[in-house]
């Protein structure tokens, strides 16, 4: 679920489980159209999954290593759920 803050052309996510993979690549086509993004990472899910050379990962390090990508690289501010109820006032 998202939702357009038309003042200052903000997008707040929430993916449902299903749809976690694809938070990366949403925040990144988003943030290419000039909008500021933020995605409040404990309400998004991962599954473990199969890197390179057939290290296997835990959605723990998938779900980080994700954030830490958006955050780091400017994609996105992540944040705590509370964060993101406390500003909505």
């Amino acid at each position: 679920m998202a939702r357009r803050d038309a003042k200052c052309r903000r997008i707040v996510t929430s993916l449902p489980k299903p749809a976690r993979r694809a938070t990366s690549g949403i925040g990144r086509s988003v943030r290419s159209r000039r909008y500021d993004v933020v995605v409040a990472y404990d309400a998004t899910h991962t599954f473990d999954l199969e890197g390179p050379f057939g290290r296997r990962r835990s959605a723990d390090e998938v779900a980080q290593a994700s954030a830490v990508s958006l955050h780091g690289g400017g994609f996105a501010r992540v944040v705590a759920t509370k964060e993101v109820v406390d500003a909505a006032g």
